[in-house]
């Protein structure tokens, strides 16, 4: 999230907040209830996809990751 931080790290009277730490902190977040690094979305690529008509084994989420409490 260099980019992120580069251009939204000040704080942003409409925003009323710095939107560069609330979404570092809803990244950090996401990767916590999902017990993920934080180099585990930037090794992340996706498998093969599904021959026609079939379904994969586990339902992923946004992105191909499992969704939160669906590996628990």
């Amino acid at each position: 999230m260099p980019w992120v931080h580069q251009w939204y790290d000040e704080f942003d009277e409409e925003w009323d907040g710095n939107p560069a730490e609330e979404f570092q902190s809803a990244l950090n977040l996401g990767r916590t209830e999902r017990h993920l690094s934080e180099s585990d979305p930037r090794a992340w690529r996706p498998g093969p996809p599904c021959p026609a008509g079939h379904q994969p084994a586990v339902a992923t989420g946004q992105r191909g990751f499992p969704p939160v409490g669906a590996l628990q």
